[in-house]
Protein backbone atom coordinates (compact mmCIF):
# COMPACT_ATOMS: atom_id res chain seq x y z
CA UNK A 1 0.00 0.00 0.00
CA UNK A 2 2.51 2.30 0.76
CA UNK A 3 4.57 1.47 -2.37
CA UNK A 4 1.41 3.08 -4.41
CA UNK A 5 1.47 5.92 -2.26
CA UNK A 6 4.78 6.94 -2.64
CA UNK A 7 4.23 6.22 -6.59
CA UNK A 8 1.10 8.68 -6.64
CA UNK A 9 3.75 11.24 -4.56
CA UNK A 10 6.30 10.97 -7.07
CA UNK A 11 3.96 11.71 -9.89
CA UNK A 12 2.06 14.40 -8.45
CA UNK A 13 5.93 15.80 -7.51
CA UNK A 14 6.72 15.31 -11.02
CA UNK A 15 3.95 17.26 -12.36
CA UNK A 16 4.33 20.29 -10.37
CA UNK A 17 8.19 20.13 -10.96
CA UNK A 18 6.81 20.61 -14.43
CA UNK A 19 4.34 23.29 -14.22
CA UNK A 20 6.72 25.15 -12.13
CA UNK A 21 9.18 25.28 -15.31
CA UNK A 22 6.55 26.81 -17.42
CA UNK A 23 6.98 30.71 -18.10
CA UNK A 24 4.16 32.26 -18.54
CA UNK A 25 3.77 34.18 -21.78
CA UNK A 26 5.89 31.86 -23.53
CA UNK A 27 5.57 32.29 -27.94
CA UNK A 28 2.82 30.55 -29.30
CA UNK A 29 3.61 26.83 -30.20
CA UNK A 30 3.95 25.72 -33.96
CA UNK A 31 0.77 25.42 -35.78
CA UNK A 32 -0.96 21.94 -36.22
CA UNK A 33 -0.54 20.95 -39.90
CA UNK A 34 -4.28 20.04 -41.03
CA UNK A 35 -4.18 17.49 -43.53
CA UNK A 36 -7.73 18.14 -44.65
CA UNK A 37 -11.35 18.66 -43.53
CA UNK A 38 -13.75 16.68 -45.69
CA UNK A 39 -17.62 15.64 -45.55
CA UNK A 40 -18.73 11.75 -45.32
CA UNK A 41 -21.18 10.38 -46.73
CA UNK A 42 -23.78 10.43 -44.04
CA UNK A 43 -23.13 13.98 -43.36
CA UNK A 44 -20.53 13.93 -40.52
CA UNK A 45 -17.34 16.18 -41.23
CA UNK A 46 -14.52 15.00 -40.10
CA UNK A 47 -11.38 16.57 -39.59
CA UNK A 48 -7.86 15.12 -39.53
CA UNK A 49 -4.24 16.30 -38.68
CA UNK A 50 -0.51 15.50 -38.22
CA UNK A 51 0.55 15.06 -34.91
CA UNK A 52 2.62 17.60 -33.26
CA UNK A 53 5.68 18.23 -32.63
CA UNK A 54 5.29 19.76 -29.47
CA UNK A 55 7.02 18.69 -26.20
CA UNK A 56 4.52 17.57 -23.34
CA UNK A 57 1.50 17.86 -25.56
CA UNK A 58 -1.97 17.99 -23.59
CA UNK A 59 -4.87 18.05 -26.04
CA UNK A 60 -5.90 19.05 -29.54
CA UNK A 61 -8.79 21.86 -29.67
CA UNK A 62 -10.84 21.80 -32.30
CA UNK A 63 -11.58 25.19 -33.61
CA UNK A 64 -14.49 26.19 -35.90
CA UNK A 65 -14.11 30.07 -37.05
CA UNK A 66 -18.34 31.82 -36.78
CA UNK A 67 -18.49 33.63 -40.12
CA UNK A 68 -21.66 35.77 -37.88
CA UNK A 69 -19.63 36.72 -35.33
CA UNK A 70 -16.48 36.58 -36.94
CA UNK A 71 -14.91 34.90 -33.83
CA UNK A 72 -13.14 31.33 -33.64
CA UNK A 73 -15.11 29.15 -31.29
CA UNK A 74 -13.33 25.60 -29.85
CA UNK A 75 -16.20 22.95 -30.33
CA UNK A 76 -14.38 20.46 -29.54
CA UNK A 77 -11.37 18.85 -26.84
CA UNK A 78 -9.28 15.88 -27.96
CA UNK A 79 -6.83 14.42 -25.62
CA UNK A 80 -3.34 13.75 -26.79
CA UNK A 81 -2.94 10.13 -27.75
CA UNK A 82 -6.67 10.14 -28.75
CA UNK A 83 -6.37 10.23 -32.23
CA UNK A 84 -5.44 12.35 -35.13
CA UNK A 85 -9.22 12.85 -36.71
CA UNK A 86 -12.22 13.84 -35.19
CA UNK A 87 -15.84 13.73 -36.48
CA UNK A 88 -18.82 16.12 -35.98
CA UNK A 89 -21.95 14.55 -36.79
CA UNK A 90 -24.44 15.15 -38.74
CA UNK A 91 -27.16 17.45 -37.17
CA UNK A 92 -24.73 18.90 -34.73
CA UNK A 93 -24.86 22.28 -34.45
CA UNK A 94 -21.15 22.80 -35.58
CA UNK A 95 -21.88 20.86 -38.63
CA UNK A 96 -23.40 22.87 -41.92
CA UNK A 97 -22.91 20.42 -44.26
CA UNK A 98 -26.60 20.51 -45.50
CA UNK A 99 -26.38 24.28 -45.34
CA UNK A 100 -25.68 26.75 -48.10
CA UNK A 101 -22.11 27.93 -47.82
CA UNK A 102 -18.90 26.31 -46.65
CA UNK A 103 -17.39 26.55 -43.18
CA UNK A 104 -14.05 26.99 -41.78
CA UNK A 105 -12.18 24.47 -38.98
CA UNK A 106 -9.04 24.36 -37.88
CA UNK A 107 -6.78 22.27 -34.70
CA UNK A 108 -5.17 23.87 -32.34
CA UNK A 109 -2.63 22.27 -29.98
CA UNK A 110 -2.14 22.98 -26.02
CA UNK A 111 0.82 21.38 -23.72
CA UNK A 112 0.04 20.72 -20.49
CA UNK A 113 1.58 24.30 -19.41
CA UNK A 114 -1.52 25.76 -21.13
CA UNK A 115 0.86 27.28 -24.03
CA UNK A 116 -1.19 26.83 -27.62
CA UNK A 117 -1.09 27.05 -31.24
CA UNK A 118 -2.18 30.54 -32.56
CA UNK A 119 -5.93 29.78 -34.09
CA UNK A 120 -6.36 30.33 -37.62
CA UNK A 121 -3.32 29.75 -39.40
CA UNK A 122 -4.44 26.06 -40.63
CA UNK A 123 -8.01 26.81 -41.51
CA UNK A 124 -9.34 24.24 -44.08
CA UNK A 125 -12.94 24.96 -45.07
CA UNK A 126 -15.36 22.49 -46.25
CA UNK A 127 -16.17 21.49 -49.68
CA UNK A 128 -19.50 22.88 -50.24
CA UNK A 129 -21.12 21.45 -54.00
CA UNK A 130 -24.58 22.88 -55.54
CA UNK A 131 -26.30 22.10 -58.87
CA UNK A 132 -28.44 23.97 -61.08
CA UNK A 133 -30.94 21.62 -64.28
CA UNK A 134 -30.31 22.84 -67.90
CA UNK A 135 -33.67 21.48 -68.53
CA UNK A 136 -32.77 22.16 -72.42
CA UNK A 137 -29.62 20.42 -72.35
CA UNK A 138 -30.98 16.95 -70.15
CA UNK A 139 -27.76 17.77 -68.19
CA UNK A 140 -26.71 19.00 -64.11
CA UNK A 141 -24.61 22.08 -63.61
CA UNK A 142 -22.31 21.06 -60.66
CA UNK A 143 -20.51 23.85 -58.51
CA UNK A 144 -18.37 23.81 -55.69
CA UNK A 145 -15.80 26.42 -53.98
CA UNK A 146 -12.38 25.63 -54.33
CA UNK A 147 -10.37 23.61 -51.79
CA UNK A 148 -7.02 25.69 -51.85
CA UNK A 149 -6.23 24.72 -48.25
CA UNK A 150 -4.09 21.55 -48.82
CA UNK A 151 -0.24 22.36 -47.52
CA UNK A 152 1.19 20.98 -50.92
CA UNK A 153 -0.74 24.28 -52.73
CA UNK A 154 -3.61 25.27 -54.61
CA UNK A 155 -2.28 22.59 -57.61
CA UNK A 156 -5.98 20.39 -57.12
CA UNK A 157 -7.47 18.01 -59.19
CA UNK A 158 -11.92 17.53 -58.93
CA UNK A 159 -13.15 13.94 -59.35
CA UNK A 160 -16.80 14.12 -60.35
CA UNK A 161 -18.55 10.62 -58.72
CA UNK A 162 -22.36 9.86 -59.41
CA UNK A 163 -24.52 7.34 -58.69
CA UNK A 164 -27.93 6.65 -61.14
CA UNK A 165 -30.47 5.06 -59.41
CA UNK A 166 -28.55 3.71 -56.46
CA UNK A 167 -25.74 1.95 -58.14
CA UNK A 168 -22.22 2.23 -56.74
CA UNK A 169 -20.69 5.49 -57.53
CA UNK A 170 -18.21 5.72 -60.18
CA UNK A 171 -16.46 8.38 -61.60
CA UNK A 172 -18.05 10.92 -64.04
CA UNK A 173 -15.29 13.09 -64.96
CA UNK A 174 -12.28 15.06 -63.99
CA UNK A 175 -11.32 19.07 -63.70
CA UNK A 176 -9.38 21.99 -61.96
CA UNK A 177 -12.00 23.89 -62.33
CA UNK A 178 -14.87 24.17 -60.15
CA UNK A 179 -17.75 23.60 -61.88
CA UNK A 180 -18.69 20.54 -63.96
CA UNK A 181 -21.71 19.78 -66.25
CA UNK A 182 -23.19 15.95 -66.38
CA UNK A 183 -24.58 15.33 -69.33
CA UNK A 184 -26.86 12.58 -70.70
CA UNK A 185 -29.43 12.58 -67.70
CA UNK A 186 -32.31 10.08 -68.34
CA UNK A 187 -35.53 10.91 -67.63
CA UNK A 188 -37.03 9.30 -64.68
CA UNK A 189 -33.51 8.07 -62.78
CA UNK A 190 -32.55 8.95 -59.56
CA UNK A 191 -28.62 10.08 -59.03
CA UNK A 192 -26.41 11.35 -56.39
CA UNK A 193 -23.36 13.40 -56.78
CA UNK A 194 -20.30 14.06 -54.84
CA UNK A 195 -16.97 15.94 -55.70
CA UNK A 196 -13.56 15.09 -53.86
CA UNK A 197 -10.83 17.30 -54.07
CA UNK A 198 -7.23 15.44 -54.78
CA UNK A 199 -3.99 17.19 -53.73
CA UNK A 200 -0.87 17.89 -55.80
CA UNK A 201 -3.29 17.28 -59.20
CA UNK A 202 -4.18 14.28 -58.83
CA UNK A 203 -1.48 12.56 -56.75
CA UNK A 204 -2.41 12.67 -53.32
CA UNK A 205 -2.22 11.55 -50.95
CA UNK A 206 -4.89 13.89 -49.36
CA UNK A 207 -8.10 14.17 -50.39
CA UNK A 208 -11.39 16.17 -49.39
CA UNK A 209 -14.67 15.48 -50.48
CA UNK A 210 -18.23 17.82 -50.96
CA UNK A 211 -21.40 17.04 -49.33
CA UNK A 212 -23.97 14.35 -51.55
CA UNK A 213 -26.74 16.15 -53.40
CA UNK A 214 -29.75 13.86 -54.62
CA UNK A 215 -31.97 14.57 -57.28
CA UNK A 216 -34.57 13.03 -59.67
CA UNK A 217 -34.66 13.48 -63.21
CA UNK A 218 -38.22 14.47 -63.45
CA UNK A 219 -37.26 17.89 -65.01
CA UNK A 220 -37.26 17.43 -68.72
CA UNK A 221 -39.77 19.06 -70.87
CA UNK A 222 -42.88 16.96 -71.80
CA UNK A 223 -43.12 16.14 -75.51
CA UNK A 224 -45.95 16.19 -77.29
CA UNK A 225 -47.93 12.82 -77.47
CA UNK A 226 -49.24 13.88 -80.98
CA UNK A 227 -50.05 16.71 -83.39
CA UNK A 228 -53.03 16.07 -85.88
CA UNK A 229 -53.44 18.34 -88.31
CA UNK A 230 -57.22 18.52 -88.46
CA UNK A 231 -58.30 19.49 -91.97
CA UNK A 232 -57.49 22.44 -94.26
CA UNK A 233 -60.13 23.86 -95.86
CA UNK A 234 -61.27 26.30 -98.25
CA UNK A 235 -63.39 28.89 -96.91
CA UNK A 236 -63.05 31.95 -100.40
CA UNK A 237 -61.27 32.63 -103.07
CA UNK A 238 -59.02 34.27 -101.05
CA UNK A 239 -59.14 32.33 -97.28
CA UNK A 240 -57.85 28.69 -96.34
CA UNK A 241 -58.86 27.71 -92.96
CA UNK A 242 -56.02 25.46 -91.06
CA UNK A 243 -57.10 23.15 -88.28
CA UNK A 244 -54.77 21.51 -85.90
CA UNK A 245 -54.92 19.17 -82.42
CA UNK A 246 -52.46 19.98 -79.63
CA UNK A 247 -51.26 18.00 -76.94
CA UNK A 248 -52.22 21.26 -74.38
CA UNK A 249 -49.95 18.37 -71.46
CA UNK A 250 -46.43 18.94 -73.25
CA UNK A 251 -44.55 22.09 -72.85
CA UNK A 252 -44.97 23.68 -76.02
CA UNK A 253 -43.46 27.10 -76.33
CA UNK A 254 -45.63 28.26 -80.18
CA UNK A 255 -46.73 26.08 -83.01
CA UNK A 256 -45.53 26.78 -86.68
CA UNK A 257 -47.70 26.96 -89.62
CA UNK A 258 -45.96 25.89 -92.40
CA UNK A 259 -47.24 25.98 -96.50
CA UNK A 260 -46.28 24.60 -99.51
CA UNK A 261 -47.40 25.24 -103.10
CA UNK A 262 -44.91 23.07 -104.79
CA UNK A 263 -42.60 20.85 -103.97
CA UNK A 264 -39.52 22.79 -105.62
CA UNK A 265 -40.12 25.64 -103.37
CA UNK A 266 -40.50 23.54 -100.39
CA UNK A 267 -42.27 24.58 -97.11
CA UNK A 268 -42.71 28.56 -96.26
CA UNK A 269 -43.39 29.50 -92.70
CA UNK A 270 -46.96 31.47 -93.14
CA UNK A 271 -47.59 31.84 -88.82
CA UNK A 272 -47.52 30.77 -85.12
CA UNK A 273 -49.69 30.37 -82.62
CA UNK A 274 -48.03 30.81 -79.30
CA UNK A 275 -48.71 28.11 -76.45
CA UNK A 276 -50.69 29.46 -73.50
CA UNK A 277 -51.96 27.28 -70.43
CA UNK A 278 -55.67 26.42 -70.72
CA UNK A 279 -55.75 27.09 -74.53
CA UNK A 280 -57.99 25.24 -76.60
CA UNK A 281 -56.48 22.22 -77.97
CA UNK A 282 -58.27 22.63 -81.21
CA UNK A 283 -56.62 25.48 -82.85
CA UNK A 284 -58.08 27.68 -86.19
CA UNK A 285 -56.03 29.88 -88.17
CA UNK A 286 -56.56 31.52 -91.51
CA UNK A 287 -54.23 32.00 -94.64
CA UNK A 288 -55.34 34.88 -96.88
CA UNK A 289 -52.31 34.79 -99.04
CA UNK A 290 -53.74 32.23 -101.41
CA UNK A 291 -55.53 31.68 -104.42
CA UNK A 292 -57.41 28.67 -104.21
CA UNK A 293 -58.81 28.54 -107.58
CA UNK A 294 -55.50 28.37 -109.32
CA UNK A 295 -53.62 26.40 -106.78
CA UNK A 296 -53.73 23.29 -104.87
CA UNK A 297 -51.70 23.99 -101.01
CA UNK A 298 -50.17 21.77 -98.65
CA UNK A 299 -49.76 22.74 -94.97
CA UNK A 300 -48.15 21.03 -91.83
CA UNK A 301 -47.79 22.48 -88.50
CA UNK A 302 -44.51 21.92 -86.58
CA UNK A 303 -44.59 22.12 -82.45
CA UNK A 304 -41.44 24.13 -80.82
CA UNK A 305 -40.94 23.30 -77.17
CA UNK A 306 -39.87 25.84 -74.46
CA UNK A 307 -36.29 25.60 -75.58
CA UNK A 308 -36.54 26.05 -79.05
CA UNK A 309 -36.36 22.80 -80.16
CA UNK A 310 -38.92 20.81 -83.01
CA UNK A 311 -40.29 18.34 -80.94
CA UNK A 312 -43.17 17.05 -83.35
CA UNK A 313 -44.59 17.67 -86.82
CA UNK A 314 -48.16 17.26 -87.42
CA UNK A 315 -49.87 15.13 -90.45
CA UNK A 316 -50.03 16.62 -93.78
CA UNK A 317 -53.56 18.28 -95.00
CA UNK A 318 -53.45 19.20 -99.11
CA UNK A 319 -56.60 21.49 -100.65
CA UNK A 320 -58.73 20.49 -103.26
CA UNK A 321 -58.41 22.25 -106.20
CA UNK A 322 -61.38 22.33 -108.33
CA UNK A 323 -62.11 23.88 -111.82
CA UNK A 324 -64.90 22.87 -114.55
CA UNK A 325 -65.04 22.98 -117.95
CA UNK A 326 -68.78 23.95 -119.70
CA UNK A 327 -70.24 22.36 -122.92
CA UNK A 328 -72.70 24.72 -124.54
CA UNK A 329 -73.50 22.46 -127.06
CA UNK A 330 -74.12 19.19 -124.68
CA UNK A 331 -75.64 21.00 -121.89
CA UNK A 332 -73.16 19.43 -119.69
CA UNK A 333 -71.05 20.58 -116.97
CA UNK A 334 -67.36 18.92 -116.63
CA UNK A 335 -65.97 19.11 -112.61
CA UNK A 336 -62.30 17.74 -112.54
CA UNK A 337 -60.88 18.10 -108.60
CA UNK A 338 -57.66 16.73 -106.85
CA UNK A 339 -58.13 14.34 -104.12
CA UNK A 340 -57.83 15.77 -100.23
CA UNK A 341 -54.87 14.06 -98.39
CA UNK A 342 -53.21 14.12 -95.20
CA UNK A 343 -55.99 12.69 -93.08
CA UNK A 344 -55.47 9.59 -90.76
CA UNK A 345 -59.22 7.90 -91.94
CA UNK A 346 -58.24 8.24 -95.56
CA UNK A 347 -61.01 9.58 -97.86
CA UNK A 348 -64.61 7.53 -97.39
CA UNK A 349 -65.76 9.91 -100.50
CA UNK A 350 -66.76 13.45 -101.94
CA UNK A 351 -70.50 15.54 -102.05
CA UNK A 352 -70.63 17.31 -105.02
CA UNK A 353 -72.64 20.67 -104.73
CA UNK A 354 -74.04 22.99 -107.34
CA UNK A 355 -75.17 26.50 -107.70
CA UNK A 356 -77.65 28.05 -110.12
CA UNK A 357 -78.40 31.54 -110.01
CA UNK A 358 -75.98 32.69 -107.02
CA UNK A 359 -78.49 29.75 -104.62
CA UNK A 360 -76.66 26.89 -103.46
CA UNK A 361 -78.55 23.92 -103.39
CA UNK A 362 -78.61 22.32 -100.14
CA UNK A 363 -78.12 18.82 -100.67
CA UNK A 364 -75.79 17.72 -103.09
CA UNK A 365 -76.09 16.44 -106.89
CA UNK A 366 -74.09 13.10 -106.65
CA UNK A 367 -71.68 11.50 -103.89
CA UNK A 368 -68.46 9.91 -105.96
CA UNK A 369 -66.10 7.16 -103.80
CA UNK A 370 -62.26 7.96 -102.96
CA UNK A 371 -59.69 7.66 -105.98
CA UNK A 372 -56.39 7.79 -106.53
CA UNK A 373 -56.19 10.00 -108.51
CA UNK A 374 -58.10 13.41 -110.49
CA UNK A 375 -61.53 12.81 -110.16
CA UNK A 376 -64.03 13.14 -112.62
CA UNK A 377 -68.39 13.98 -112.34
CA UNK A 378 -70.12 15.02 -115.63
CA UNK A 379 -73.21 17.76 -114.66
CA UNK A 380 -76.21 17.26 -117.50
CA UNK A 381 -77.39 20.74 -117.26
CA UNK A 382 -80.23 20.50 -119.55
CA UNK A 383 -83.14 20.00 -117.89
CA UNK A 384 -82.47 22.43 -115.48
CA UNK A 385 -85.10 25.20 -116.48
CA UNK A 386 -84.06 27.95 -113.84
CA UNK A 387 -81.24 30.46 -113.41
CA UNK A 388 -79.49 32.65 -115.09
CA UNK A 389 -76.83 30.17 -117.19
CA UNK A 390 -74.36 30.24 -114.35
CA UNK A 391 -73.62 27.30 -112.46
CA UNK A 392 -71.22 26.81 -109.68
CA UNK A 393 -69.88 23.83 -108.16
CA UNK A 394 -67.98 23.16 -105.32
CA UNK A 395 -66.57 19.37 -103.68
CA UNK A 396 -66.75 18.43 -100.17
CA UNK A 397 -64.32 15.62 -99.33
CA UNK A 398 -65.03 13.28 -96.36
CA UNK A 399 -62.74 11.74 -94.09
CA UNK A 400 -62.70 7.79 -93.45
CA UNK A 401 -63.44 6.72 -90.08
CA UNK A 402 -60.48 6.03 -88.01
CA UNK A 403 -59.52 6.80 -83.89
CA UNK A 404 -58.12 10.56 -83.69
CA UNK A 405 -56.85 12.26 -80.54
CA UNK A 406 -59.69 13.85 -78.95
CA UNK A 407 -62.49 12.11 -80.26
CA UNK A 408 -62.45 14.28 -83.11
CA UNK A 409 -65.17 13.69 -85.38
CA UNK A 410 -64.99 12.91 -89.14
CA UNK A 411 -63.44 15.88 -90.23
CA UNK A 412 -64.85 17.48 -93.95
CA UNK A 413 -63.15 19.56 -96.11
CA UNK A 414 -64.49 21.86 -98.94
CA UNK A 415 -62.87 22.91 -102.38
CA UNK A 416 -62.49 26.57 -103.70
CA UNK A 417 -66.02 27.50 -105.99
CA UNK A 418 -65.84 27.57 -109.26
CA UNK A 419 -68.29 28.62 -111.93
CA UNK A 420 -69.13 28.09 -115.56
CA UNK A 421 -71.68 30.35 -117.87
CA UNK A 422 -74.39 28.85 -120.09
CA UNK A 423 -75.70 30.73 -123.44
CA UNK A 424 -79.32 31.50 -122.84
CA UNK A 425 -82.09 29.32 -124.51
CA UNK A 426 -85.56 30.44 -126.22
CA UNK A 427 -88.10 29.73 -127.51
CA UNK A 428 -90.52 31.77 -128.77
CA UNK A 429 -94.29 30.78 -130.09
CA UNK A 430 -94.93 32.10 -133.50
CA UNK A 431 -99.47 32.54 -132.72
CA UNK A 432 -101.45 32.70 -129.64
CA UNK A 433 -104.89 32.71 -129.11
CA UNK A 434 -106.44 35.12 -125.89
CA UNK A 435 -109.40 33.86 -126.03
CA UNK A 436 -108.67 30.31 -125.85
CA UNK A 437 -108.14 27.88 -123.17
CA UNK A 438 -104.89 27.21 -124.79
CA UNK A 439 -102.15 29.22 -125.56
CA UNK A 440 -103.62 32.61 -124.30
CA UNK A 441 -100.43 34.13 -123.31
CA UNK A 442 -98.05 35.44 -125.77
CA UNK A 443 -94.81 34.34 -123.67
CA UNK A 444 -91.30 33.54 -124.81
CA UNK A 445 -89.95 30.47 -122.65
CA UNK A 446 -86.28 31.65 -121.49
CA UNK A 447 -83.45 29.48 -119.70
CA UNK A 448 -80.00 30.56 -118.89
CA UNK A 449 -80.62 34.24 -118.89
CA UNK A 450 -80.32 37.06 -116.44
CA UNK A 451 -83.55 37.60 -114.80
CA UNK A 452 -82.88 41.71 -113.78
CA UNK A 453 -81.71 42.66 -117.84
CA UNK A 454 -84.57 40.96 -119.63
CA UNK A 455 -87.17 43.75 -121.78
CA UNK A 456 -89.89 42.63 -124.43
CA UNK A 457 -91.75 44.89 -126.41
CA UNK A 458 -94.86 44.42 -128.68
CA UNK A 459 -95.34 46.80 -132.00
CA UNK A 460 -98.70 46.85 -134.11
CA UNK A 461 -98.44 46.85 -137.74
CA UNK A 462 -98.70 50.49 -137.44
CA UNK A 463 -95.65 50.07 -135.26
CA UNK A 464 -97.50 51.41 -132.41
CA UNK A 465 -96.04 50.21 -128.80
CA UNK A 466 -99.01 48.22 -127.34
CA UNK A 467 -97.39 46.52 -124.80
CA UNK A 468 -93.97 46.44 -122.78
CA UNK A 469 -92.53 44.34 -119.59
CA UNK A 470 -89.18 43.84 -118.37
CA UNK A 471 -90.52 40.90 -115.89
CA UNK A 472 -89.47 37.99 -117.04
CA UNK A 473 -91.91 35.97 -116.22
CA UNK A 474 -95.25 38.25 -117.75
CA UNK A 475 -96.53 37.81 -121.00
CA UNK A 476 -98.97 39.73 -123.25
CA UNK A 477 -102.63 38.76 -122.81
CA UNK A 478 -103.71 40.55 -126.66
CA UNK A 479 -104.27 43.56 -124.79
CA UNK A 480 -103.36 47.30 -124.71
CA UNK A 481 -100.35 47.11 -121.91
CA UNK A 482 -102.64 44.22 -120.72
CA UNK A 483 -105.73 45.85 -119.93
CA UNK A 484 -108.42 47.03 -121.77
CA UNK A 485 -109.82 45.38 -124.83
CA UNK A 486 -108.25 42.80 -127.08
CA UNK A 487 -106.05 44.08 -130.05
CA UNK A 488 -107.21 43.32 -133.38
CA UNK A 489 -106.53 39.95 -134.98
CA UNK A 490 -103.51 40.57 -137.10
CA UNK A 491 -99.70 40.07 -136.82
CA UNK A 492 -97.72 41.55 -134.82
CA UNK A 493 -93.84 42.63 -134.25
CA UNK A 494 -92.03 41.61 -131.46
CA UNK A 495 -88.57 42.53 -129.62
CA UNK A 496 -86.63 40.58 -126.88
CA UNK A 497 -83.65 41.53 -125.48
CA UNK A 498 -82.21 39.07 -122.63
CA UNK A 499 -78.37 38.71 -121.41
CA UNK A 500 -76.57 35.97 -120.01
CA UNK A 501 -75.36 35.65 -116.32
CA UNK A 502 -71.82 36.59 -118.34
CA UNK A 503 -73.98 39.75 -119.38
CA UNK A 504 -73.66 39.05 -122.73
CA UNK A 505 -76.62 40.42 -124.63
CA UNK A 506 -78.83 38.78 -126.83
CA UNK A 507 -81.86 40.18 -129.05
CA UNK A 508 -84.54 38.33 -130.52
CA UNK A 509 -86.85 40.31 -133.74
CA UNK A 510 -90.32 38.19 -135.19
CA UNK A 511 -93.68 38.11 -135.45
CA UNK A 512 -96.32 36.74 -133.58
CA UNK A 513 -100.02 36.36 -134.78
CA UNK A 514 -103.00 36.96 -132.88
CA UNK A 515 -105.83 34.77 -133.48
CA UNK A 516 -109.25 34.67 -132.35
Amino acid sequence: MSKYILIIVLFLTSFIDVRSQCVPGSPPLTTVIVDSVSVLPNGDVIICWQQSTTDDIQEYDIIMFDPITLADITIATVPFGAGLCFIIPFGDANNNSSDSSPREYGVRVKDICGNASINGDNYHNTLFLENTINICAASVNLKWNAYDDFTSGTNVLYEIFVSQDAAPFISGGTTNATNFTFSGVVQGSSYEFYVRAIENNGVGPFSSSTNIINLNADFFLKDPNFLYLYRATVVSDNQIDIQFYVDTAADAKSYIIKRMQNPVDGYVTIGSVNATPNMNPLVTISDFNVEPNILSYTYKVEMVNLCNDLKATSNIGKTILLYTINDRLELTNTIIWTPYEGWVGGISGYEIYRAFGGVWETTPIASMPALLDTIIYVDDVSTVLKGNGEFCYKVIALEGPALRVGNLSDAKSASNEDCVDHDPLIYIPNAFAPESSFNPIFKPVVTFAEPLAYQMIIYDKWGQKVFQTKNIEEGWNGAFNNKGNLQEVGVYVYFIEINSSGNQQYQYRGKVTLVR
